[in-house]
């Protein structure tokens, strides 16, 4: 047990790739830092997701007022669920998230996550590069499939939207969608292919920057659970937690999900709902994908990894839990067989299930508050943790340095919610 650990420069709480991007840039700038987790680095959220870096998802959460959206809130099977509750928080949530859905500002959001996704990107790859990580990397664009004539229309309204913002795409029919992707089924009605997006393993990642990070000096305590923040005035003087005391200069929260669970500790009501999403890593397939590929009715993502592929989607909302619910396996598997021609009877199946962190209005929260000096917030990332690693990371360490970040990210303070 660690009883008491001082003298450090910054405290990184959560190391899923917010808080290990966040670390790696802190530390790159001469800080000392120290990162904990509630268990092993990388083993949360960052672990069984799709991987994908991709400006192209940039357009919000569609609002719930729709009746297409009202039948999947009903439905246990269906890609966005709610599990029926009497939660103050998640129906407080819920009208913020209407709120922010019909207002006339969706286009100034969609503008700066466009920004803050293609900073990410170049960021990503100047890591990659420079410290020579191998983690499957590939920039070979996503293609965005539609089953029906509507669905189609609609993303290609949407294409244009983002091609306003500098997200190219090119625009593909039946038989063209064949030629770039033999997987995908003959009968699929259209499809999006956005040609700069990519990808990587995101597990691989977080290990191979944690890993880089305790090279140059910095120090990861797993296992260690929060219990509590202490205050002093309008600071944070120390951290309890089931292996001890630690204090530190600066803290930075990139809890994810747990977040508003660890600002109520505070008196700080943070509206971040965790939202369950569901993932299935297939292994011993044949024709499997050979590029990342979105299911758009179904909301099922699907990216080919060395010797496995992983098909990934549904958003629950049913508190903090990590039990898999079977209906939503089943609706992966069946999203698969509608888009894609392969053949999973012999395929080996490892099932996973992670909480994503979902802000209101479906931009990150990132920044210090008005009620605590020395608390950086970095949360909310919903299903664009992987996308916005990054940059959030950059950001961070730019604001604890003050210096001025390389996005104007005042849209994004937790400030907008406290």
């Amino acid at each position: 047990m660690n009883s008491q650990v001082h003298n450090n420069d910054v405290i990184v709480i959560g190391g899923g790739i917010i808080g290990i991007c966040a670390s790696y840039y802190l530390q790159k700038s001469g800080k000392k830092v120290v990162l904990l987790d509630q268990n092993q680095v990388g083993t949360g959220s960052s672990y069984g997701n799709t991987g994908w870096i991709v400006p192209s998802h940039s357009i919000p959460i569609k609002s719930p007022g729709t009746l297409q959206t009202l039948k999947w809130l009903l439905n246990p099977k269906s890609p966005f669920y709610i599990k029926p509750t009497f939660n103050i928080d998640l129906w407080d949530w819920l009208i913020k998230f209407r709120k922010y859905s019909s207002s006339s500002n969706i286009e100034d959001r969609i503008s700066l996550s466009t920004k803050l996704s293609q900073e990410s990107l170049n960021l990503y790859k100047e890591i990659i590069q420079s410290e020579n990580i191998h983690c499957e990397f590939e920039q070979k664009g996503i293609i965005q499939l539609h089953n029906d004539e509507r669905s189609f229309e609609e993303g290609v309204k949407d294409a244009e939207l983002l091609r306003l913002n500098g997200i190219k795409s090119n625009i593909l029919i039946q038989k063209e969608l064949k030629l770039i992707e033999p997987s995908i089924k003959s009968n699929i009605y259209g499809g999006i292919h956005f040609i700069n997006d990519a990808y990587l393993n995101p597990f691989t990642t977080v290990s191979s920057l944690a890993n880089i990070f305790i090279k140059n000096g910095g120090i990861i305590y797993p296992n260690t659970q929060v219990e509590d923040l202490h205050i002093n005035g309008n600071k944070i003087t120390s951290i309890s937690t089931n292996k001890g005391i630690y204090t530190s200069k600066y803290i930075v929260l990139a809890t994810g999900a747990w977040s508003s669970k660890l600002m109520k500790k505070i008196g700080v009501n943070l509206p971040i709902q965790p939202a369950k999403g569901y993932s299935i890593s297939f292994k011993n397939t044949k024709h499997t994908p050979t590029r990342p590929l979105i299911l758009s009715e179904t909301r099922v993502g699907i990216s080919p990894f060395n010797n496995y592929f992983r098909a990934a989607g549904t958003l629950e909302l049913s508190g903090l839990n990590l039990k898999i619910a079977p209906k939503r396996i089943e609706s992966i598997k069946k999203a698969i067989h509608s888009y894609i021609d392969i053949d999973l009877k012999n395929s080996s199946e490892d099932i996973w299930c992670g909480m994503r962190p979902l802000s209101p209005d479906g931009l990150p929260v990132i920044g210090l508050t008005s009620k605590i000096d020395n608390l950086m917030i970095s949360t909310g990332h919903s299903t664009t943790g992987v996308t916005l690693g990054a940059v959030t990371g950059k950001i961070i360490q730019q604001l604890i340095d003050n210096q001025k970040p390389l996005i104007d990210i005042e849209k994004l303070s937790p400030n907008r919610f406290i």
